[in-house]
């Protein structure tokens, strides 16, 4: 019996690779733009707050997908960083960029991603899951001068909390939990959740 359909809920690059290197073939339905900006709680927690994110697109794919007969298994993720109970966005210019990265020098932060996964069959979708995995880091300390550097370099442009660990920064380092989860989908989980609804690579994955 073939196994079902993958269809990643996500625009993100980073997304799209580490599935594509664990040896997943998948296809890209990316929520719509603006659907994540109501209903969601907004007083809880990053934790609670990234699995809201990550079911809001899943079922906003899983709309999409209506009238597609073949089974089909729908993986959605969010992904925030925090610090001190602060949600850490995307530094605006310079001066946030500057500032972020004082906030999180010599200091420890977490990410969190929400992932939600469900099969859809014959127009039914059954959620299989939505749950959190957390990583934890820790930042260097940063001097004054290099903050400056770093502020004017661009390179925290887009990025979530000042920063993109998959550019191979030396300034922050994993202390718990999973390093593709710091990119936007933790792979270990990942794998084991899908394995469960049966599906598995196709092929090789880069070790």
């Amino acid at each position: 019996m073939s196994q079902p359909q993958l269809v990643l809920a996500s625009g993100s690059p980073r997304r799209r690779e580490l599935l594509a290197e664990a040896g997943y073939d998948f296809r890209v339905v990316a929520a719509r733009d603006g659907v994540e900006e109501g209903g969601l709680c907004s007083n809880c927690g990053p934790a609670e707050l990234v699995v809201d994110l990550a079911i809001v697109k899943l079922n906003d794919v899983i709309d999409q997908l209506t009238g597609e007969s073949e089974p089909l298994l729908v993986l959605a993720a969010d992904t925030v960083a925090e610090c001190d109970g602060q949600i850490l966005g995307k530094p605006a210019d310079e001066d946030h960029a500057a500032a972020m990265m004082r906030a999180l020098s010599s200091r420890r932060h977490r990410v969190y991603t929400g992932v939600a996964l469900a099969r859809v069959a014959s127009g039914v979708a059954v959620r299989l899951a939505a749950e959190t995995v957390v990583t934890t880091l820790r930042m260097n300390d940063l001097s004054a001068d290099w903050i400056a550097d770093y502020a004017a370099s661009g390179a925290w442009e887009g990025k979530a909390g000042g920063f993109g660990y998959q550019d191979g920064l030396g300034f922050v380092h994993v202390e718990t939990g999973s390093e593709s989860n710091v990119v936007g989908l933790p792979m270990e989980r990942v794998v084991e959740l899908l394995a469960a609804a049966g599906c598995f690579p196709e092929r090789g994955g880069q070790s």
